[in-house]
């Protein structure tokens, strides 16, 4: 839902006079996209799921948290604009992060990982 900020403002009405204006400004939600990787058994990957992140005001889009949802072969936390992945096992994550424009706007999208690798679990 975009949200509403409102501003005030003067203006100089017609016969001179300066009255006071709101100015309505809209923020739009950014939108989220789902996201895939495939990640190597015992290793550490940086995924940008930004990558098809968007928002129609422009605004610059930040990673905010991440929150399993199945699968527990791995860890991933916030890494500036990415999510650091660090596989431990093979198997399929599921886990879900959150984006912020940095002026109310949030959105949700899943990453699914895909661990692959020989001979690897722990």
């Amino acid at each position: 839902m975009p949200m509403l900020h409102v501003l005030s403002s003067i203006y100089l009405a017609a016969a001179g006079i300066a009255e006071p204006a709101p100015v309505f400004l809209f923020n739009s939600n950014p939108v989220a996209v789902d996201d895939t990787a495939s990640v190597q058994c015992l290793t550490i990957q940086s995924i940008n799921v930004l990558a098809n992140d968007y928002d129609s005001d422009g605004d610059p889009l930040t990673v905010t948290s991440v929150d399993w949802q199945t699968g527990n072969h791995g860890y991933a936390e916030v890494d500036g604009n990415m999510i650091s992945y660090s596989a431990d096992s093979v198997g399929t994550d599921e886990i879900y992060y959150s984006v912020s424009d940095g002026n109310g706007g949030t959105a949700t999208a899943k990453l699914t990982v895909t661990i692959t690798g020989r001979h690897c679990n722990l």
